[in-house]
């Protein structure tokens, strides 16, 4: 069943009253037709919270709307108006109190929660605008958006003509994988833009209407448009018209992200820099666009920064880093801070809102813990632990934690490792021997033996493969058949090992990374000056290639954030939004 549009604006705010006032919400609630036209007078109800419960909130609005009789059975053809069938109005009268009510409720108490909610009185004034859908425009509209076509019949029964036209979206839209030229605009052309025309034999006599924008779509449509295009976008598309931002701003464009497969791989780092702030802070590394890259083959695109996120300082300051993992578009922060206390806390950080909600805490308070997140499950194991106690795992659709014995684990634990996620288990490469986890046995096995690399500080996989980079600059990736890591090709690279001030050579790298398939490696470079130092980022596509080669080109590679030398880099995490 079609549902009206609802959009609604804050006209009032006071964040600060005396405690006594209490939290009170007033709300103003205009129900029109599409033509803005006032299908049943303003309803004005008021609601003072006392719980952020969502049942709470709406029995609260729902009571209040039943009471000042809107949409009640004696105006029932106006809620026809808005999509609701007389059938469905006479079997539950109160559907369409309880749809706004359902609506608004989790709205309200995600303001209330922003608004200090049991720390502060707050005073809140909301104007709720409830706009009729036609149901057959909107089938149609929903059909050819789908389909990118309707047939000649519709458009007659419509009453709307076309013309043709061309749309240009400059930098907006890139194509599927291949990059055109920066600058260069993507245009679609089209035989038919709808227009809310007259009958042929009025058009004569009639001012030709104007075409219809993109604005005058349904809510669920533009959603659908919007979520198609790249986020790094949603800045400047905010800034359009207030309707724009409303529907960029909505945990829903999100879901449909997801739903539809358009979700994009974006980095978060966490620093901490006692000398200049604080607490730590987050930041996340900001891209173009795809389809804004380079201009002739060689060049290096050097247009990437690390943004600073906001994401609530109160929670900052209990929260450590030192064992952080992603989970879709959340980041597990998970234990105790290195040579901190031990701690069983789980806090976790949604990258599309940048708020902050506990998690379950762990059976055993740890510090300096490990997290993998795999096939569902995050499993934790903490370094200088050497009982039984060593690892748990936490079924995240549960959300709940269980022990797990460490077989097989004493042969490494006691020395040096490295640990990450290789072909789905838990991948520890030893001094002299690699082990495997799987998660299927709970069985630590060594998988291969072999010489010690003393060059490796971090790794990660891509397809299959380990790649790393060593302290003299080069990218190397493992050759498990012969067992020795071997250069990764290609002329650009040397920019990461020339002499230049950012070389990566005989620099301090801080992570690599699987971006969406592209290595990504940060780092530190040797030289710096007396109060600061600066933070480099490149990325590299990889071609494999015959003979078993891998070559790689570097994509951009630019300084993204300037630091002071007090500054600790405490971690680096790769979600999905």
């Amino acid at each position: 069943m079609i549902r009206p549009n609802v959009d609604y604006h804050i006209k009032h705010l006071n964040i600060r009253p005396p405690p006594s006032s209490g939290n009170s919400i007033f709300i103003n609630v205009d129900t029109l037709s599409d033509g803005d036209i006032q299908l049943v007078p303003s309803v004005f109800i008021h609601i003072s919270l006392c719980s952020l419960s969502l049942p709470y909130i709406r029995d609260l609005i729902q009571g209040q709307l039943t009471r000042r009789g809107w949409l009640g059975p004696e105006i029932s053809t106006a809620a026809t108006h808005l999509g609701f069938s007389p059938s469905e109005l006479l079997q539950d009268p109160p559907v369409t109190h309880r749809w706004l009510s359902d609506y608004l409720a989790p709205h309200i108490s995600d303001l209330a929660t922003e608004l200090g909610y049991g720390r502060n009185g707050f005073c809140l004034s909301i104007v709720v605008k409830i706009i009729t859908q036609s149901p057959f425009k909107y089938k149609m509209l929903s059909r050819m958006v789908q389909q990118g076509k309707t047939n000649t019949e519709e458009l007659k029964s419509s009453q709307k003509e076309t013309e043709s036209c061309s749309i240009c979206l400059d930098n907006l839209v890139s194509d599927d994988g291949s990059s055109s030229k920066r600058g260069v605009p993507t245009r679609i052309t089209s035989s038919n833009v709808f227009q809310d025309g007259a009958k042929p034999n009025q058009q004569e006599t009639m001012t030709k209407p104007q075409p219809l924008s993109l604005s005058s779509l349904p809510d669920e449509i533009l959603e659908n448009i919007l979520a198609r295009l790249s986020k790094w976008n949603y800045p400047n598309l905010s800034l359009v018209s207030k309707r724009f931002l409303f529907l960029l701003s909505s945990p829903q464009l999100y879901t449909t992200r997801s739903h539809i497969g358009t979700t994009e791989p974006c980095l978060y780092f966490c620093l901490d820099d006692l000398l200049s702030i604080p607490h730590p802070k987050w930041f996340t590394l900001w891209m173009r666009p795809a389809d804004e890259t380079l201009e002739d083959e060689d060049e290096i695109l050097e247009d990437y920064s690390l943004v600073s996120v906001p994401s609530g300082r109160h929670h900052l300051k209990h929260v450590p880093y030192s064992s952080t993992v992603a989970v879709g578009s959340d980041i597990y922060v998970i234990g105790g801070p290195y040579k901190g206390p031990p701690s069983s806390l789980v806090c976790i950080f949604d990258g599309r809102s940048h708020t902050w909600r506990e998690g379950p805490n762990m059976l055993v308070a740890r510090e300096k813990a490990y997290a993998f997140h795999i096939d569902g499950k995050i499993y934790v194991m903490e370094e200088d632990r050497k009982d039984d106690n060593w690892m748990e795992v936490l079924d995240i659709k549960t959300q709940t934690w269980s022990r797990l014995l460490g077989h097989g684990a004493t042969e490494f634990r006691d020395d040096w490792f490295l640990v990450n996620v290789f072909r789905g288990q838990i991948y520890v490469i030893a001094a002299t021997e690699n082990f495997g986890y799987d998660p299927k046995e709970g069985t630590w096995e060594v998988v291969e033996t072999h010489e010690c690399y003393g060059h490796i500080d971090s790794w990660c996989e891509i397809e299959d493969v380990m790649f790393c980079f060593t302290n003299s600059g080069y990218c190397m990736w493992y050759d498990t058949k012969s067992r020795e890591w071997r250069e990764v090709k290609g002329s650009d690279m040397e920019v990461l090992r020339d002499t230049s001030e950012h070389s990566l050579a005989w620099g301090c790298v801080v992570e690599t990374v699987n971006h969406g398939g592209k290595l990504l490696v940060i780092w530190v470079p040797k030289y710096k000056t007396k109060e600061k130092r600066r933070i480099w980022c490149g990325k590299i596509a990889l071609e494999k290639r015959h003979e078993g080669e891998i070559w790689g080109k570097m994509e951009w590679v630019n300084e993204v954030l300037t630091v002071t030398n007090s500054f600790n880099f405490l971690s680096c995490v790769l979600i999905m939004i």
